[in-house]
């Protein structure tokens, strides 16, 4: 993904196109990707435990897994909302940018 954005930039700014906004928003969220790996990571070590459930998924002790499920959301909430309002900005500068530069004849 990334790379499919940063090739789609770099063919602009060599059309002579200021991408500009559009990399400092794939930029930053490459930085909230990177900031969210190890949230996501917790929540990979969650699952891996499955402290509460059995190898097969059932319930053990269903207090150890109401807590299990309620720590893995928090964990992927947390890694969402890391991630969704930088990508949120991608989009829209993307959309920006195509906004700018229609063509003259669609």
């Amino acid at each position: 993904f990334f790379a499919r954005v940063q090739s789609g930039i770099d063919k602009a700014t060599a059309k002579g196109y200021d991408a500009s906004g559009v990399q400092a928003a794939l930029d930053a969220l490459e930085a909230a990707v990177d900031a969210a790996r190890p949230i996501h990571e917790n929540a990979a070590s969650i699952i891996a435990a499955h402290a509460g459930f059995d190898a097969n998924g059932k319930v053990t002790d269903r207090a150890q897994a109401h807590e299990t499920v309620k720590l893995l959301g928090h964990s992927l909430r947390d890694s969402h909302n890391t991630v969704a309002d930088p990508f949120k900005a991608l989009r829209e500068a993307v959309k920006a940018f195509r906004e700018a530069h229609k063509p003259a004849n669609p």
